[in-house]
């Protein structure tokens, strides 16, 4: 049986009531599903999945993703008394973004790339970074979203005021997208993420934990197509990764990730993963990129601090990031999901992409900091002076 399958929602799916319904959508939100959390064993086999992730390292050095075991198995210890979860979609790529940097894998070269025609590219304001973390973090927007929707269903007499709620957005040990597959939104692809016909796989997973039973928020209704989806034959994304971080399916090994390299992994960078580094200073999106369901979408709605660019990133270059002080990171970054990879890992990252691409200009920035107060921009300048191209420019 396909592990993309619901398993202990009854064949069910929620739908939100009405009412409950238009005020996420006057929000902003139009996906949304309940899901039933009084149902034991919710996340069982994700939770299962999990652990044999944590014990074939395929979480590399996030050693954070071992803890908070009963957390994931029980969402009772995110939200005390939790009876059910309403689980949105919100896009953070729609129309012509989401054509933005595609890249397939040629017929005749199956571990190669080729660019998209030009025509059919997009001229985004920041190609090397990934574009979910274009816009305003993420977490602060959403979390706002979703409080002000449970705000709402108690001013409107929907709920009563001494119901309960919590927004869970990515920094809360919760399986946001097994949740969002239980309750019919869409189906997980052999890259890991959720994907749903028409809407692809550009969007955040957000879920409202409630002390307020399913039946009163969403009506049953026969399982829906998705519920039977998955890649089938399909493996462009795993054929398009060039660090082989795809090579199992429905396993991503964070070792080879070149998502991991440049926002979680933390002091230097391994030589050989510089070359990655050539088209990004942070994040990957190729195995979405190349995705069949991403290669068209619906008009989809816009929650536009989480569309449009954070306003400070417009202007930036790479040498900009790659020569920045921490004020300027500050300045730069505050606000939005960047902040992940803390400033030490924005320089590096910068630094190594110009000597991917500009090995001149990368000399002439680790010049000028090799004596950098942070060790890892220190070791990252050291590196690059070590290395062949110094000495060429000098003959």
């Amino acid at each position: 049986m396909s592990s993309n399958l619901p398993m202990v929602q009854a064949n069910l799916n929620w739908h939100l009531k009405s009412d409950f319904q238009k005020i996420l959508t006057d929000l902003g939100i139009d996906h949304a599903h309940g899901l039933n959390l009084s149902v034991a064993g919710v996340f069982e086999k994700d939770v299962q999945k999990w652990g044999d992730w944590i014990r074939l390292n395929g979480h590399a050095q996030m050693h954070f993703m071992e803890k908070n075991a009963q957390a994931r198995s029980d969402p009772s210890h995110i939200l005390d008394r939790v009876k059910s979860a309403i689980v949105c979609l919100i896009p953070y790529a729609v129309g012509h973004k989401v054509r933005g940097s595609l890249r397939t894998p040629r017929d005749d070269d199956p571990s190669g790339l080729e660019a998209v025609p030009e025509n059919l590219s997009t001229d985004l304001a920041l190609p090397k970074i990934a574009k979910y973390a274009r816009g305003k973090d993420y977490h602060k927007t959403i979390s706002k979203l979703l409080s002000r929707a449970s705000e709402s269903f108690v001013s409107k007499g929907l709920v009563g005021g001494g119901e309960g709620f919590r927004a869970v957005v990515d920094s809360i040990p919760f399986f946001d997208r097994a949740a969002a597959r239980e309750s019919g939104l869409g189906f997980i692809g052999k890259n890991t993420m959720l994907i749903r016909p028409g809407m692809g796989s550009y969007f955040f997973v957000a879920t409202l934990l409630t002390t307020i039973p399913i039946e009163h928020i969403a009506d049953p209704k026969p399982l829906n197509s998705l519920s039977t989806l998955s890649c089938g034959d399909c493996d462009l994304c795993a054929r398009a990764c060039p660090t082989g971080a795809l090579n199992k399916d429905y396993f991503l090994d964070a070792n080879n990730c070149i998502s991991y390299f440049t926002i979680e992994s933390r002091g230097t960078l391994p030589l050989e993963n510089w070359t990655h580094l050539k088209d990004t200073v942070f994040g990957c999106d190729i195995c979405q990129d190349v995705c069949p369901y991403n290669l068209k979408t619906l008009d989809l709605r816009k929650v536009t601090p989480i569309i449009n660019t954070h306003e400070p990133l417009i202007n930036l270059n790479v040498s900009h990031i790659a020569s920045m002080d921490q004020h300027q990171y500050e300045m730069w970054f505050g606000g939005s999901a960047m902040t992940r990879a803390k400033y030490e890992g924005l320089v590096r990252n910068a630094i190594i992409h110009l000597h991917e691409t500009d090995p001149n200009l990368s000399i002439n920035i680790a010049l000028k900091r090799i004596d950098d107060l942070n060790s890892v921009i220190k070791e990252t300048c050291r590196q690059i002076l070590s290395q062949g191209h110094f000495l060429d420019s000098f003959k």
